[in-house]
């Protein structure tokens, strides 16, 4: 057994988190254990568990822990961005549009029940878009989790 560790500094808040994994074993057997290096103030309120199995985060749920709530915040813009990939039928896409500002994604809120604001501007210029992206959503957001707004409509898209 070989232990790598590195450190992880999310682009969702200023938390600090050591994952650790065993390089013995295949990507799609290892699982990687996450240790909180240092708590930011959106996660002060939160407490320290010794340590999560990364791939055993559930989404939706809120967290009750520090590590739980940065690897979900985490996860959870990922994949709302790589949908947005998807939809425009191109899962690259995504790089080349966050580039651009035309997509941004933000966290409000503090604690296991921040909000991610997704602004996703004039990307998804159909209903039918939006509506795919703001159902996706409540699949990996549960309630009031993701906002979703579109300088398209004017409006917000979803609130889920």
């Amino acid at each position: 057994m070989v232990l790598k560790q590195t450190v992880w500094s999310p682009d969702t808040c200023s938390c600090v988190i050591g994952l650790i994994w065993d390089d013995t074993v295949l990507l799609a057997s290892r699982t990687h254990t996450a240790k909180v290096v240092a708590v930011g103030p959106e996660h002060s309120s939160l407490p320290i568990v010794s340590s999560i199995v990364v791939e055993n985060v559930n989404l939706p749920a809120v967290a009750t822990d520090v590590a739980s709530a940065v690897v979900g915040e985490n996860q959870r813009k990922n994949l709302i961005l790589g949908e947005i990939g998807s939809i425009l039928g191109d899962p690259q896409a995504i790089g080349s549009i966050l580039a651009k500002g035309a997509v941004t994604a933000s966290y409000t809120g503090s604690g296991g029940t921040r909000v991610l604001n997704l602004s996703v501007g004039t990307v998804l210029p159909t209903a039918l878009q939006q509506m795919a992206l703001a159902n996706y959503a409540t699949i990996i957001g549960g309630p009031n989790v993701i906002v979703i707004s579109s300088g398209t409509l004017g409006t917000v898209v979803a609130t889920v």
